[in-house]
């Protein structure tokens, strides 16, 4: 299904996406009983958001132009007040509600969630915001589901803990105890459907409008965008080869997001002394840290780092909302048969082997005499940092027209004006990881 939309318009995008089906509806390009595209699906077309897309389908459904279930999809219905000329285009019959700043972190958030991805299949494609899915992981999560139907308990598909199924719960507090030397209680954790719930959750519990949230910057844009768009005031925390600049935080900082273990997206590793200085700002300023600990377990010479958690422990139980049920009880028993701590050693084994390959490949062919390299010891990606006129676009275009995909830092910067590439071997074997370097030295002139 052919949308075109333009992105340099006042109308939200989602508008545009409903005014362009309806348009179709009463041109009759689209028939009753017609199925529309799935959101994920029409997401990747039109390089949006999910949500994006789920909020034009949510309107449409809401105005009475298509139907849906869980069978069927969402499809056009029949109707006999379809009239021969659609709205104008320009002109949605209702004024949209008034939500401060969300037009302008949907456009961000679908900035950074274009760069990360091509639409084009390339010959070898380092892309780093996904682990690698393998058969073998989808043969031990197929067990585990049904493992957990044949011992399912009915009274499990009635409403429970907001919090999360207990199992599910206690089988994480058990892993973090001995694989992560972290010490909570079943009733300190909540389970969430994702970082950016997560993060939406935090901001409607313990903060309010208004309040100053120290990112790391360059840092993650999700946990940037949520705050945002919950109307904190932001404050853009450098970050240098220790891991965030604990010094430049303002005196009233109300909570500091933070990936200490492997800093998203440049790769350091927050030092000890940096690390005591963050728990000593956050003790004397009352201030709450969100430590995001997105591929710590990740780390190929000696055991995981320490979280932040470990070195004190003290957090604060939230309430959230209700989980599907049928995917905690397979996580749980994922736990309870030992699969996850067995997946993540034998995915450790390969990341390593990839690690490796990746880096050997770089110092080959001199990248370290042109870049600075981070990242090298934990994760899933290196960081390439080039100097303050480094063309990011341009390589990464040439790059792409030789069939490599490579990724910039811009997209994670807020005011910080660093400049690199964002390589990933998770989902890329070590031949391909050779070869790719190989093109990207001749690419680069290095």
């Amino acid at each position: 299904m052919y949308i075109h939309l333009d992105r340099s318009s006042a109308t939200p995008l989602w508008q545009q996406i409903v005014n362009e089906i309806i348009q179709k509806i009463h041109s009759q390009k689209l028939h009753p009983d017609d199925q529309l595209t799935p959101t994920r699906v029409l997401a990747q077309e039109l390089n949006v958001s999910r949500s994006t897309v789920q909020l034009a389908y949510d309107e449409l459904l809401a105005r009475g132009y298509v139907s849906t279930s869980r069978r069927g999809g969402t499809k056009v219905i029949s109707s006999d007040q379809y009239t021969a000329s659609p709205p104008h285009q320009s002109e949605p019959p209702f004024p949209p509600p008034i939500r401060p700043h969300f037009e302008e972190a949907e456009k961000q958030m679908d900035h950074w969630l274009s760069a990360n991805h091509f639409h084009e299949k390339l010959d070898i494609d380092f892309r780093h915001q996904e682990p690698a899915i393998d058969e073998h992981f989808q043969n031990i999560w197929k067990r585990s589901l049904m493992k957990a139907l044949q011992r399912l308990d009915m009274k499990n598909w009635g409403y429970s803990s907001p919090h999360g199924l207990w199992e599910v719960r206690s089988e994480i507090r058990q892993y973090l105890s001995v694989e992560r030397g972290i010490e909570v209680e079943e009733d300190q954790m909540v389970l969430t459907g994702g970082t950016q719930q997560a993060i939406d959750l935090i901001s409607q519990v313990l903060l309010k409008k208004g309040d100053t949230i120290a990112v790391e910057d360059p840092g993650f844009p999700g946990a940037r965008l949520s705050f945002m768009h919950r109307e904190m005031n932001i404050h853009p925390a450098p970050v240098d080869e220790e891991g965030m600049m604990v010094n430049t935080l303002p005196q009233q900082t109300k909570l500091i997001a933070v990936t200490p273990s492997h800093q998203r997206p440049t790769g350091v590793c927050m030092s000890v002394n940096r690390r005591q200085q963050l728990l000593k700002f956050a003790v004397s300023h009352q201030s709450y840290i969100l430590e995001d600990d997105f591929d710590g377990d990740y780390r190929y010479h000696g055991g995981p780092l320490p979280s932040l958690f470990s070195e004190a422990p003290e957090l604060q139980s939230l309430i959230q909302r209700q989980l599907p049920i049928m995917e905690q009880i397979t996580l749980a028993s994922f736990f309870k048969e030992g699969e996850f701590t067995r997946y993540v050693r034998r995915m450790r084994q390969l990341y390593k082997k990839r690690q490796a390959a990746m880096m050997e490949a770089l110092l080959a062919h001199h990248f370290d005499k042109h870049f600075r390299i981070y990242g090298t010891d934990t994760g899933l990606h290196v960081f390439l940092e080039g100097t303050p006129d480094f063309d990011e676009k341009g390589s990464i275009e040439a790059a792409k027209a030789a069939g490599v995909g490579i990724y910039p830092l811009s997209p994670y910067c807020f005011e910080s004006n660093r400049k690199g590439l964002l390589l990933g071997f998770a989902c890329t074997d070590e031949s391909m990881i050779q070869e790719g370097v190989r093109r990207l030295k001749k690419i680069l002139h290095i």
